[in-house]
């Protein structure tokens, strides 16, 4: 069982999927102290497929 306060990988590629399921772009995340995230909206067209997939990955990564 996950601590309270800490997002477990599989819960925020869940969220991240979620968002693009409904075509809301995902501007950047931001991994706070203690293991939170934050996910920051973007406008729509402000943010390119091949920037977010790059953000993905290397969350990916550092989650992993």
């Amino acid at each position: 069982m996950a601590r309270q306060g800490i997002v477990r990988k599989a819960d925020l590629r869940r969220g991240i999927d979620t968002l693009q399921e409904r075509g809301v772009p995902l501007g950047a995340l931001e991994l706070l102290p203690g293991g939170e995230v934050r996910l920051h909206l973007a406008a729509p067209g402000t943010v390119t497929a091949s920037s977010l997939d790059k953000e993905v990955l290397s969350w990916d990564e550092a989650l992993s």
